[in-house]
């Protein structure tokens, strides 16, 4: 049986939200981070940026296009960002990278705009798929298939956003 709703008070403690302020949050729906590592995106904009101070506002900027997480335009406010997502705000000419700060909870830091346009990912796992083909597994769920073997499971990639 899936949960559909997600009291605040049993939040993990990767998110830095206030406990005892309403009793319902937004649980983020399966993705590429874990629920541990991934927030909410209405939860992160109400709560984290303070860019919107209720749901229907941030449902209304995603159907408008205005809100990208990794330069993609995203129609879910329950979609789940995690450690080194990007969200772009075109229109106030705003970007904002999460990162984990020194008590180990996603924090959200404002980033400029070449920053927004890098993102940093960690081999997570390697497959070989014939004779000169190797997939290479991301810690935010990407796969890039590659021809030389030059890299190794927990190495670091700087890929840039756009492609």
């Amino acid at each position: 049986m899936v949960k559909n709703h997600l009291k605040r008070l049993v939040t993990p403690k990767t998110w830095d939200v206030l406990r005892k302020t309403t009793k319902y949050i937004t649980r983020p729906s399966s993705g590429a981070h874990s629920f541990m590592m991934g927030i909410s995106l209405n939860t992160l904009l109400k709560e984290s940026i303070g860019l919107t101070s209720t749901t229907k506002q941030t449902k209304h900027l995603i159907n408008n296009g205005e809100i990208l997480v990794d330069q993609k335009k995203i129609t879910d406010h329950k979609f789940v960002v995690g450690f080194m997502d990007v969200i772009s705000v075109p229109k106030i000419k705003k970007n904002y990278r999460i990162t984990i700060n020194e008590m180990g909870r996603l924090s959200v830091q404002e980033t400029d705009e070449k920053e927004s346009n890098i993102k940093l990912c960690k081999i997570s796992n390697k497959k070989i798929l014939g004779k000169e083909k190797i997939q290479i597994n991301l810690s935010d769920g990407r796969n890039i298939i590659i021809k030389k073997n030059d890299y190794k499971v927990g190495d670091t990639l700087v890929i840039t956003l756009p492609k």
